[in-house]
């Protein structure tokens, strides 16, 4: 998947580019949504903590570790209640004490509070998710970096519904891939302060609201 951010296949123009930038979601809700979801990450810092005290240190650690994250819900005070606010599962696969950058889970109508515009927003993730955390890292170490999310079930932000669709972000930067429906092929867009960048195979357009689209 990380091959698919750093090598889009579409070929755009004038026209083309415009219209790619017609088919794309929300980006201000997708990065709202996708970075509540980051809430994984905590899990993956508690998993490699507590299997490092269990082993000392004195064995080597092979196999699986599995998570199951109780969701925060949406409020000011995090309630840790999944049947009110859900879970998330995960299995993290752990090679030569250090955790694999490739983890899959579950999330069951999982609830976390997501910012939109600096005003606070209900984000739910359900269904199959999948995470790629760019490197492995070690048990006593705790992650930090760009995080790739993959979403089969659905992410709701607000009341706008999302399935089957992925993101590569930071707190400062989003990307997404988006599968052109005219062809299949895909690009990549990324929301800025001044407004969208979209990068094909060969250039970097820039779309302004209210503006046609320029290459970079």
């Amino acid at each position: 998947m990380q091959h698919d951010y750093d090598f889009p296949t579409a070929s755009l123009d004038v026209d083309t580019v415009q219209e790619a930038l017609t088919e794309l979601p929300p980006l201000d809700a997708l990065a709202a949504g996708f970075r509540a979801s980051g809430y994984v990450t905590t899990g993956v810092d508690d998993a490699g903590g507590t299997a490092s005290k269990k082993s000392g240190g004195a064995i080597t650690i092979q196999g699986s570790l599995r998570v199951n994250l109780r969701c925060p819900g949406d409020l000011d005070d995090p309630t840790y209640d999944a049947s009110a606010n859900g879970s998330l599962s995960l299995t993290l696969g752990v090679e030569d004490n250090r955790i694999k950058r490739g983890i899959g889970g579950t999330a069951d109508h999982c609830v976390l509070r997501g910012l939109l515009l600096d005003l606070p927003v209900r984000v739910e993730v359900d269904g199959p998710v999948a995470f790629d955390l760019g490197r492995d890292i070690g048990l006593r170490a705790r992650w930090s970096g760009t995080l790739l999310m993959v979403v089969r079930g659905t992410i709701t932000v607000g009341d706008l519904v999302l399935d089957n669709l992925s993101a590569r972000y930071t707190e400062e930067r989003l990307e997404y891939l988006h599968v052109r429906s005219r062809d299949q092929s895909t690009v990549v867009a990324e929301l800025s302060g001044d407004g969208i960048r979209i990068r094909d195979q060969n250039l970097v357009w820039f779309c302004r609201s209210g503006e046609s689209c320029v290459t970079q």
